[in-house]
């Protein structure tokens, strides 16, 4: 909205990923006991996003269901909405940190852990997993990577389902590829969490991943499209009660096809993340000249929008 403002004739393009306003609808309280300048705030959000989308010249998004979720937000946005990759930052996979870290948390190489990453918030709703995982078999173990408003609940939780032996809450971690090496798979249990970094970097870290379906408006997954066109993972009914236990029980007890699936998720992450094509489209968009120098190009090919005609003239090469 500012650079509309300051630049009037200067195209803009938005990358979006989510909606900050759908997000703090559930984090924040609901209903008249919430504060009031928490309501003025969330009004203040929801018009500039709004008024971003509809002043946007075009906007960029990962996944056709973002299309469809910006289209709901804000009709107008649909002609000038085209998917684009999205780069994610590319993890190897750590054999040493995965021993290393299964020896601090004092498990064996057999035991099944499954890795929750994220703020400690009602969005991330790791409470979800806890509440699951007291319905796996006593080999399966929950990490709960991060730090937030929500851990202390989340350790009283803990203790009432009686997993207290199972689930952990190890905090903020910096050594990401470690952690997320010596998980088996790692779950989002978010209502809404359109395209999650911590998925993305687990998938090229050759983890398999547990998504929930995207059923909007109730549940919003974009990335479960990926999932579901490419593979890598498994879907599982963010709103059933048991669904999530499934899935983990489905992976915890084939370990040959955990591997396989994980397989898969680290060749899709390759293919479908490569910062290359990211580069490619938004250049494409923006009417520049294909960068031949891009490292870490992939063999994927990208096709200009149907939309080209509205891309942003040469002339403005300045545009951010």
């Amino acid at each position: 909205v500012a650079a509309k403002r300051v630049w009037p004739n200067v195209p803009v393009t938005v990358r979006f990923c989510g909606l900050v306003s759908s997000c703090a609808e559930i984090i924040s309280p609901t209903g008249a006991g919430r504060p009031f300048w928490d309501r003025v705030s969330q009004a203040g959000v929801t018009w500039t996003e709004r008024r971003a989308m509809r002043v946007a010249d075009r906007i960029l998004v990962p996944t056709p269901e973002h299309v469809e979720e910006l289209a709901e937000f804000e009709p107008c946005t649909r002609e000038r909405t085209v998917v684009c990759p999205e780069g994610s930052k590319a993890l190897d996979f750590d054999h040493e940190g995965r021993r290393r870290i299964r020896a601090e948390l004092g498990l064996s190489r057999t035991a099944f852990i499954v890795a929750a990453v994220g703020t400690c918030d009602r969005n991330k709703a790791f409470d979800h997993a806890i509440r699951e995982l007291a319905h796996t078999p006593e080999g399966v173990h929950l990490v709960v990577i991060g730090d937030g408003p929500e851990r202390e609940p989340l350790n009283q939780l803990i203790q009432r389902e009686g997993v207290s032996a199972r689930a952990k809450l190890v905090g903020r971690q910096s050594d990401m590829a470690a952690w997320l090496s010596a998980a088996d798979c790692v779950a989002s249990t978010s209502m809404y969490d359109t395209f999650p970094n911590v998925i993305r970097e687990a998938m090229s870290c050759g983890r398999p991943v547990l998504v929930p379906r995207h059923d909007p408006p109730r549940v919003r997954a974009g990335i479960a499209g990926i999932i579901a066109r490419e593979g890598g993972g498994l879907l599982y009914d963010r709103l059933s009660a048991g669904a999530l236990t499934s899935a983990i029980n489905e992976l915890a007890g084939d370990r040959q096809r955990t591997e396989r699936l994980g397989a898969v998720a680290r060749r899709v992450a390759e293919r479908v993340f490569d910062w290359g094509a990211t580069v490619r489209q938004v250049r494409s968009v923006a009417g520049l000249e294909p960068d031949t120098t891009t490292p870490n190009a992939c063999d994927r090919t990208v096709t200009r929008p149907a939309t080209e005609d509205r891309a942003a003239p040469r002339e403005h090469s300045d545009a951010r």
